[in-house]
Order: C-alpha cells, then structure tokens, then sequence
C-alpha cells in the first residue's frame, strides 16, 4: 500500500472495479499498448454493483449478453442473469476471503399473528377514513407504514410506537410530511455525514388536546398486546435468533446484531443476557443513538479489547463512520432494511481491511 507521500504515475485513472471499468483498462490497453493505468476501487472486491448488491432476486435489468466482454463471450444459456452467475463470470481472484453469506426464516407465532391482523385492520381504518383531509390521510399513511415495519422489527418497537404521537402529526402540508417521513420509513437517505437515525416514527396522530379518543384507545390497546409477546416464547423472531448466535459463538465468531430500532436493540439485550448466559466468559454491549458519539466508541473499543467471546448489539449509528473489523467478525442482520445498501453499510465496517 502506498504511503501519502509516494507518487504514482499513470496515464490514465478508472474510477470503479465493475464490469465497466474492467472494460474500459481492457479497451485502454488494447488501443495503446504500454498505456499506464491505474483502476480505483473503494470496496476491497472488483464486480462493482454486482458485488454490491447481493439482496435475494438481484438480476441484470437487459440482456447479460450486452453486459459480457467481447473477449469473453457469456456462455451459459440464460439471457438474463442473476448477481451471483455474474459475479462467477467475472471470476474474480484476489487475496481477499469470499464472503460468506446465509439466510433463515421463522414463522410467527399465533399472538404475533393475531397482533399483525389486529395492527393492519386498525391502520386500514385510519387511512381509508374518508373525512380526512390530504395531509391527514398523508400523515396517516406513513405512520401506518412506520408501525407495520415497528411491529415486524420486535414486540418492544411495535408497543413504543403504538404509545408516541407521530412525529408528523402536527404537519401542515404533504410536502413537509413527506420529507420528513420517507428518509425515515424507508431508508432512502444514506449521507455518510448524516448518522442514521434509530428512533421510531409513532403511530399516534391524533391531536395533543384529545386525551381518549377512541383511536388512542385502540393504540392502548394494541400496545399492551404486543408488551404481552416479549420473550422467545412468543416472539419466534427472538426464538430463533437465540440458537443462531450460539452456533456463531460456538465457531469462534464474534457477532454484531444489528437491529433498525433502539427499542429492538434493547429488547434483544434485555433477553439475549439469559438466554447466552451459559456461554462461558461471553461479554455483551448494546450501542445506539441513545448515546453521545464518544461513548459508542468506548464501548465498542472495550468490548473488543475482550479476550473471550464478544456481541456487540446495535443499531444503524454504527453503520457509517466507526471500523469495527478488529473485534467483530461476523454481522446478523436483525432487521432487514428497505434500502439493501444498508446492509452494505452495516458488513462493509467489519468486512474490511
């Protein structure tokens, strides 16, 4: 690796280690033998996006036969080809490990089911209501989508939002609430300055003078259902998570969990402590926006600094800025972001060098 004060020089820099630019050095060199080249990449594997993106479904959006090299004809039968027969095709060798990558399911339990069916019948009610002005009905909108997507991160999200008033409640225009709510709901803003926020929406949009309403009743009501279901009896999501990390551990990993929400991370280190409690010597943390920068960053520094077993709980705070690849070496993915380059974002500060 060069050091800040040495110099290369090339010719010619390609930003970029995907398909394109693997093309482009071949075309460069092609057309101008002995031509100084130099390919730029900032991930520490060539694909480009195909690497990138490695989210269940990922496929070509044209012909793979208009994506391959001329020198390098795609020979499989497919015209349109998923991420990983392109990442095969690209055949990279590099002295980095393949990252290895699984996925398991769960089913919910009969209260987590009837919880689901009680939430979506009381949010249909709310949206559809058709007295409601547009930025009302917009409000609505999104505080339903913000607890739908609570309730399936854990039961201890679901009932803190089924308690707070919706941060957009008090909006006067669509435009205000929209810009408020989508960055947060579905994970579109991904600024490396900005420090993503773990904190949850709320589901209550009535107005602060109406003190029992009906609607907040429900919300009452709702909530105590989903208190009812913390614990890995009836919350199958936790259930399962439980083994997966002791298999982990067992494999000589240190994971990071990382959750979308402060209630599920504290939930989950509320629960894992018991349920981990016969893994000798384990130490566990949880970090997240709750807490001033600095002291994230002494706790994961301590944490690491542990000689035995480490889980580290999280949520998306640690996503950017903080390199967490000393002390944790592998990432569960809690809770499944609507923008996969999140996820991205949360293996590339352990997958790393």
């Amino acid at each position: 690796m060069s050091t800040p004060t040495d110099t290369v020089d090339v010719d010619v820099v390609i930003i970029g280690a995907g398909i394109s630019g693997l093309g482009a050095a071949h075309r460069i060199t092609e057309a101008n033998p002995g031509i100084r080249y130099v390919i730029l990449e900032r991930r520490d594997r060539i694909g480009g996006t195909w690497d990138l993106f490695r989210y269940p479904g990922v496929r070509s959006d044209s012909s793979v036969f208009t994506l391959c090299f001329p020198w390098e004809p795609w020979t499989r039968k497919e015209g349109v080809a998923d991420g990983a027969d392109i990442r095969e095709y690209l055949d990279e060798d590099t002295p980095f490990p393949d990252r290895e990558t699984t996925e398991t399911a769960y089913k919910l339990t009969a209260g987590y089911r009837q919880l689901f069916n009680d939430v979506m019948d009381y949010v249909r009610e709310q949206v559809t209501d058709p007295k409601l002005s547009a930025v009302r009905q917009r409000v609505r909108w999104w505080s339903a989508i913000a607890l739908l997507r609570c309730l399936a991160s854990s039961p201890a999200a679901a009932e803190q939002t089924l308690l707070n008033r919706s941060a957009v409640a008090a909006a006067d225009d669509e435009s205000e609430v929209d810009a408020y709510a989508e960055p947060r709901v579905l994970d579109t803003d991904l600024d490396d300055t900005l420090e993503a926020e773990d904190v949850t929406v709320g589901a209550d949009t009535g107005d602060n003078d109406e003190t029992d309403t009906k609607a907040r009743k429900r919300l009452r009501e709702l909530a105590a259902q989903a208190a009812a279901l913390k614990g890995p009896r009836s919350d199958a999501k936790l259930k399962r998570l439980i083994p997966l990390l002791k298999e982990l551990i067992d494999q000589g990993y240190h994971p990071i969990v990382f959750c979308r929400y402060i209630p599920t991370a504290d939930y989950l280190a509320e629960h894992l402590g018991p349920a981990l409690s016969k893994v000798k010597d384990l130490h566990i943390d949880a970090v997240t926006g709750t807490l001033p920068p600095e002291e994230r960053e002494t706790r994961v520094n301590t944490l690491s600094a542990h000689d035995g077993p480490r889980l580290l709980i999280a949520t998306d705070c640690l996503s950017e800025g903080i390199n967490l690849q000393d002390g944790f070496t592998a990432v569960v993915h809690y809770d499944l972001a609507w923008n996969p380059t999140r996820h991205e974002q949360r293996e590339g500060r352990v997958d790393r060098f």
